[in-house]
């Protein structure tokens, strides 16, 4: 969308999520205007959180405002909304599910076993570091990778179904 800008301004997208699960909405856009717009963000009507499209220029196309967010299985409406006159514009290009590649994170932990180690690989609220230098919640673990992942420690541990810590 070309120049998201006026107050009520809105795009929606549809994502499809197979089971209910934790994912991460990434927004990729480009923003020249010289100043930060503020959007609201909408899943299956419901407010969710404000995110930020920080100015870069028209020609950067940005993908670090992401939002994690629980998708319900079936059809998710996920609405960006402009709630306020901006002093900018925004170009928004599109929506991505934030994930980690599940064939990357196998052979990884496949060579972190064989060498003898034991990684710590989910942390709080079942995540995982997403950038090499700090945290952040830019990709999520699906559902699927999350039982591969406890099938990988089951394995290498020796015990079935090895429980995860608890929250708390």
């Amino acid at each position: 969308m070309d120049s998201f800008d006026n107050a009520g301004d809105s795009i929606t997208w549809e994502v499809e999520a197979s089971e209910p699960s934790l994912q991460s909405l990434v927004f990729r856009y480009a923003n020249g205007s010289g100043t930060t717009i503020k959007s609201q963000v909408y899943v299956n009507g419901q407010h969710e959180s404000e995110v930020e499209f920080l100015s870069g220029g028209w020609s950067t196309w940005g993908a670090d405002t992401y939002l994690q967010t629980e998708l319900a299985a079936g059809i998710n409406n996920v609405t960006l909304v402009l709630e306020e006159e901006t002093d900018g514009a925004v170009f928004v290009d599109h929506l991505n599910l934030g994930q980690f590649d599940e064939d990357a994170v196998r052979l990884e932990l496949a060579s972190i076993f064989a060498s003898g180690a034991t990684p710590i690989f989910m942390g709080d609220n079942e995540q995982s570091l997403a950038h090499e230098y700090y945290p952040n919640r830019s990709k999520a673990i699906s559902p699927q990778l999350k039982r591969a992942i406890r099938d990988y420690f089951s394995f290498h541990h020796g015990v079935r179904d090895y429980p995860l810590p608890a929250r708390g």
